[in-house]
């Protein structure tokens, strides 16, 4: 008895395992381009849940992909609406891997399990592709095979302990719909559970089973799914855990619509397709999945409202709202996204802070605790950005190392920027006293920092439009006005430079330094935001270089063939 629950037990770590490989290694098979920019696909409601259907069912684990969906939302990758369609289409995906476990009750599943070894051979291969596709089969092959031993184990432990019996003392429903929670949530995978209680009824050891009373324990594996996502939301933000709460309501929902079902007999329908009992569980979750995915796809609006509604933006402390939880950091590729978001965020802030700084230049009434205490929350900010980054750099086979310099490099001039900001406010103060200034110069700063608004707006649209991958802009023409405001600039600067040399006997006036503090912190922060603009430009046009030669690749790979 003790060792056929031994069995039994490595039994389904055997399927976990095969059900965790064969997902791993469908990833790598996903187009990178696929994967960095889901939003692109997201043009309606239907192709966002076909997308949310396939990545699902190549992820092979409703679980993975609605936590990547919660992640993805949270870093403002994919809006509530996008979000939803992506949840619904999870559940889909989820219950066309289904299809798997009917060919688990049919007499093939031996078959299956021996594809393993064929797997095993191809990842003695050099070649990275066959060991891909080596270990897809093994996992293929060691999900059939785990569940073929489960099969064994539980005619083992029947022989000792009659199971039908344990089905019979607990065959009130909600103990059942309370069983699916409980087991589900232990193994972690809807799936392991499913394909679990399908093959015990598969070995004959539950003759008191069906559809009715095992339609609850189904019931309560899709709840159990729910709460994997739940618990890891808890670390995320409000759009995170709007997406996690969605996912659990869809589930919820669909549950109470199909235990009122189950009070008119609609579960005969079952019984007239097939006999089988395994089949009959598995396509009553494909219906459950289908017909509360087109019931909630249609109320889709209402209940974007209704979320939104009851998550309601609160304020936060800044610099926690920064930090990326270890669940996103052990992510890379979302991670990435992550991080590419805060930069743009940041960016936006320092923008801001801009304004408050030129205040303070211009008025003189200005105070400088406030934005002094501003600037030096941003440049803590700077900092956790920069240590988000430096936890996923590591992984180079699931990101983008251009695109990471490419962030490092982001974040270094945002902070040079927020730098010369706490500069503009010190010079502007000798001996804590502020210094007013004539308003010949304030006219000539004026005309410096209108530029630099400009400067600043101009690279903000064109880093917007690169993390949105909009290649329909022209990023030439951002990068000429932004160079000719800079020429402009400095022009400006070296004729005021010029001007006060031949008059510096009678500059010796501490306003006079004070402007030229100004003028070279200025251009200095001119001179960053440029170089910036140049970096993305350049970011941009390597990666169309990139994408022309991949096309022309597969072009050629078509050619041959």
């Amino acid at each position: 008895m003790a060792k056929a629950i031994l069995l039994l037990i490595a039994s389904i770590g055997i399927m976990l395992i095969g059900v965790k490989t064969l997902g791993e290694n469908l990833q790598k098979f996903m187009n990178s381009k696929v994967r960095k920019n889901i939003n692109k696909f997201a043009k309606n409601k239907v192709r966002m849940s076909l997308t949310g259907t396939a990545l699902t069912f190549a992820m092979q684990s409703s679980t993975a992909s609605t936590i990547m969906t919660v992640s993805l939302s949270a870093v403002g990758i994919l809006t509530l609406m996008q979000s939803i369609c992506f949840i619904i289409g999870c559940n889909l995906g989820s219950a066309l891997t289904d299809l798997l476990l009917i060919f688990n009750s049919l007499p093939v599943k031996e078959v299956f399990a021996s594809i393993c070894f064929v797997g095993v051979v191809l990842t003695f291969f050099k070649k990275d592709t066959l060991v891909t596709i080596g270990k897809c089969l093994m996992g293929f092959g060691l999900i059939f095979a785990g569940l073929t031993f489960i099969s064994s184990s539980i005619t083992n432990i029947n022989s000792f302990y009659d199971i039908s019996s344990l089905f019979s003392n607990i065959n009130i429903p909600i103990l059942l719909f309370i069983m699916g929670i409980v087991v589900t949530i232990l193994l972690q995978s809807s799936f392991g559970t499913l394909a679990l209680l399908t093959t015990i009824i598969s070995t004959g050891t539950l003759a008191s089973a069906n559809i009715y009373s095992m339609s609850y324990f189904l019931y309560g594996i899709n709840i159990g799914t729910t709460l994997t996502t739940l618990l890891v939301s808890l670390s995320s933000n409000k759009k995170g855990k709007r997406v996690a709460v969605f996912h659990c309501l869809f589930n919820i929902f669909g549950s109470i619509i199909f235990i009122l079902l189950n009070l008119t007999g609609f579960l005969r329908v079952y019984e007239l397709i097939t006999s089988n009992l395994s089949i009959q569980i598995i396509l009553l979750d494909i219906t459950f999945n289908l017909v509360n995915g087109i019931i909630m796809l249609i109320l889709s609006k209402p209940i974007e409202k209704l979320l939104l509604l009851f998550f309601r933006k609160k304020s936060v402390n800044s610099l926690e709202a920064w930090e990326i939880d270890s669940h996103t950091l052990s992510t890379p590729l979302i991670a990435t996204s992550k991080v590419s978001s805060q930069c743009f965020d940041l960016f936006t802030l320092a923008n801001s802070e801009f304004n408050d700084v030129v205040n303070f230049m211009f008025s003189d009434s200005a105070n400088n605790k406030k934005i002094k205490k501003d600037i030096a929350k941003l440049l803590d900010i700077c900092e956790i950005v920069n240590t988000n980054l430096v936890s996923i750099e590591g992984d180079t086979e699931q990101i983008d190392v251009e695109n990471i310099s490419y962030l490092q490099f982001f974040i270094k001039i945002i902070k040079k920027t927020i730098n010369s900001y706490d500069k503009l406010i010190d010079c502007g103060i000798i001996d804590k006293e502020k210094i007013k200034l004539y308003e010949k110069q304030k006219t000539v700063l004026k005309s410096i920092v209108e530029s630099d608004k400009i400067i600043l707006n101009e690279l903000l649209q064109m880093i917007k439009n690169k993390n949105d991958n909009n290649k329909d802009v022209d990023y030439q023409i951002s990068v000429e006005t932004i160079i000719n405001q800079v020429s402009k600039n400095s022009e400006l600067k070296n004729k005021q430079k010029l001007e006060y040399v031949v008059m510096a006997t009678t500059n010796t006036e501490k306003k006079h330094y004070v402007y030229f503090n100004f003028l070279n912190t200025l251009q200095d922060m001119t001179n960053y935001i440029s170089d910036l603009a140049v970096e993305t430009y350049y970011c941009v046009n390597d990666n169309k270089v990139k994408e022309k030669q991949d096309d022309k690749s597969i072009d050629g790979t078509k050619s041959e063939k």
